[in-house]
């Protein structure tokens, strides 16, 4: 009996070991978890936090504690000029939010979305370098705000962020 209870310390020994070694080895940081998860729209659901609907955010379906939420505690700016990579709208009325990603309720990533014509769309601001007047600026998206708008956007009659892309001619950026 002792020889047994020997052979289960040490097998507990190993085992403790072994897992924290395992542990350390297998961490994956969230950052690199949610921008995997970003490049699944369809793992994406909406989520409605209220019984009005009104107040909602989105949620990764296998991973629950990824979290997708606009910024709806009215921070938004107002925007009084418009840029050459926005489309003719209708209503001149522009505002622009912040969109949290979320992991277990810490902001990890922050992206500026704009509504434009009277929310019908509602795409990331562009990155801009800023030349001289003569050259005018320039706009651009990267992946990271591609991937967030394929979940959050709103493109009224683009349908997609890659068709909205392709109408204003604004490049995407790796």
């Amino acid at each position: 009996m002792d020889f047994f209870g020997w052979v289960l310390a040490i097998a507990g020994l190993i085992a403790s070991i072994t897992g924290t070694c395992l542990a350390y080895f297998t961490y994956v940081s969230p950052i690199i978890r949610i921008k995997a998860y970003l490049r699944r729209p369809e793992g994406w659901e909406k989520v409605f936090t209220d019984v009005r609907g009104t107040n909602f955010h989105w949620r990764y379906s296998r991973h629950p504690e990824f979290v997708i939420q606009e910024d709806n505690y009215d921070n938004s700016r107002y925007w009084d000029r418009t840029e050459h990579w926005m489309p003719p709208c209708p209503d001149q009325g522009k505002t622009s939010n912040m969109v949290h990603v979320k992991v277990n309720g810490q902001i990890v990533l922050v992206e500026e979305f704009i509504s434009l014509d009277g929310g019908r769309y509602f795409v990331p601001l562009p990155r801009r370098a800023v030349h001289d007047k003569e050259n005018g600026n320039e706009y651009w998206y990267s992946e990271l705000q591609v991937n967030i708008s394929r979940i959050v956007g709103e493109y009224y009659h683009d349908g997609t962020i890659e068709k909205f892309i392709d109408k204003q001619k604004i490049p995407v950026k790796g």
